[in-house]
């Protein structure tokens, strides 16, 4: 009886040591569950409303650019301008010494890829000149002679165009401009023609609507500062027909701009959608549009401009999303475009760090807008009919805050516009839907 007992109790003790173990367990997965639970949706909130910083951008925004000492630039007077047709892109696997051989080896050599350190000095008389990072000149070119590039705020010369990579860091110090990755500085770009307008520069002023624009949604301007733009839209089915034409050394093309944006002139950081003829300024005919996207900067008072690496994989039905954010995160600004969809392309971001530029990037008066843009009709271009066009645009999913996070949409309704001086909605078949804040359509 006493063993019987005795093994009764051991039993009924371990019975009662495994119970408390599983209810140790049990509680231990339920704080963990909880903790999950808690934590998946302040992580889909971040992901549908900001945009974080990577590490090294964190770093890049608190680098000290007063700091900065540029070289000696070492000009070649006897160097031939070359004619530009083509944007210029950063590229690591460029060296200074390749381009040397192309300017010496031919008389008009097609350059369009500089090295990483690369600095850019445009002048007060249209002459742009790019020099490796020691300050060694690697060519000129001819700002009036250059092709013109298709840009969201009209048509400008290649030479002020440049492509760098993606999460790139900005600092706008006015009439200088500095580009980092990854800590790294990769292009210099100084500016004479801030101060005096550069007559070669064709992008339109804040008082008139660009030729490209063909119908948007804009809010009236809110006074009070902005913190953040957000809108899906999805890729539309793509134009009919595509046409290019050279003439000279000037290229045009049937390319299409979609963006929402937070506009006030001078400067801009943009969430680009472009139907766009890829290395079309490289190739004389290209065959291969598509859909590509990027986030532009438009530098001071339209002087220059900045976009992100391009990126293709982009399909029509796809969801895009346009976010744009300021003074968060240690930045003036941040933007980024990113493809929703099933076969997304992923998504491209530029970073604009504080500064001491003389105008900073404005956080008041500015107007919420999402906009279609096509080719510039007062080109050759300009018989072009609807079949040039994509489908329709439906804009939806709109957040419009500001800094302290209030909801503005309530307060700042958007209304719908056709440039009709050069987009008549009859012959080009446009229409408007607007169910604000629901959604927009620009229909085609």
């Amino acid at each position: 009886m006493c063993r019987s007992h005795a093994r009764e109790r051991s039993v009924s003790k371990n019975r009662g040591n495994d119970t408390m173990k599983t209810l140790k367990v049990s509680i231990i997965l339920l704080v963990f569950l909880l903790a999950a639970m808690m934590m998946v949706p302040m992580v889909s909130a971040i992901e549908q409303s900001t945009v974080i910083a990577s590490p090294n951008q964190t770093n890049a925004s608190t680098i000290d650019v007063s700091k900065i000492q540029l070289p000696q630039l070492i000009y070649d007077k006897n160097q031939t301008p070359i004619v530009m047709n083509d944007e210029m892109s950063l590229d690591p696997n460029i060296q200074s010494t390749q381009i040397a051989r192309m300017v010496e080896g031919a008389s008009n050599p097609a350059i369009s890829k500089i090295p990483f350190g690369a600095i850019i000095h445009h002048s007060i008389d249209g002459i742009t000149t790019v020099f490796d990072s020691t300050g060694k000149q690697l060519f000129t070119a001819d700002d009036s002679k250059a092709g013109l590039v298709s840009t969201f705020k009209g048509r400008v010369p290649a030479t002020h165009v440049q492509e760098v990579p993606d999460k790139s860091v900005i600092y706008d110090m006015g009439n200088v401009l500095y580009v980092f990755s990854n800590n790294m500085l990769i292009l210099t770009v100084t500016d004479d023609s801030i101060s005096g307008k550069n007559s070669a520069l064709t992008a339109s002023s804040s008082s008139t609507i660009s030729p490209q624009w063909i119908e948007w949604g804009s809010t009236n301007a809110i006074p009070t500062a902005v913190g953040q733009f957000i809108s899906q839209w999805n890729v539309p089915t793509k134009p009919t027909l595509t046409k290019s034409l050279v003439i000279g050394s000037v290229y045009y093309d049937s390319s299409l701009e979609i963006w929402n944006g937070l506009e006030n002139d001078p400067s801009l950081l943009q969430p680009v959608l472009e139907w766009y003829m890829k290395d079309g300024y490289q190739i004389p005919s290209p065959s291969t549009p598509q859909w590509t996207m990027a986030t532009w900067y438009v530098w001071g008072s339209g002087n220059s401009f900045i976009h992100s690496t391009r990126t293709s994989g982009i399909y029509s039905g796809d969801q895009m999303q346009g976010n744009i954010q300021l003074n968060t995160l240690g930045y003036d600004g941040i933007a980024s475009i990113t493809d929703l969809g099933n076969q997304g392309g992923g998504s491209s971001t530029l970073f604009l760090a504080k500064s001491s530029a003389p105008i900073r990037m404005p956080t008041t008066n500015l107007q919420a807008e999402i906009v279609l843009e096509g080719w510039d009709p007062t080109t050759p271009l300009g018989g072009l009919n609807s079949q040039y066009l994509c489908g329709p645009i439906t804009f939806q999913s709109f957040v419009l805050k500001d800094s302290n996070g209030n909801n503005l949409i309530s307060n700042y309704p958007m209304s719908g516009y056709y440039n009709t001086n050069y987009w008549n909605p009859s012959t080009y078949g446009l229409s408007i839907s607007n169910l604000w804040p629901t959604s927009i359509t620009l229909g085609t």
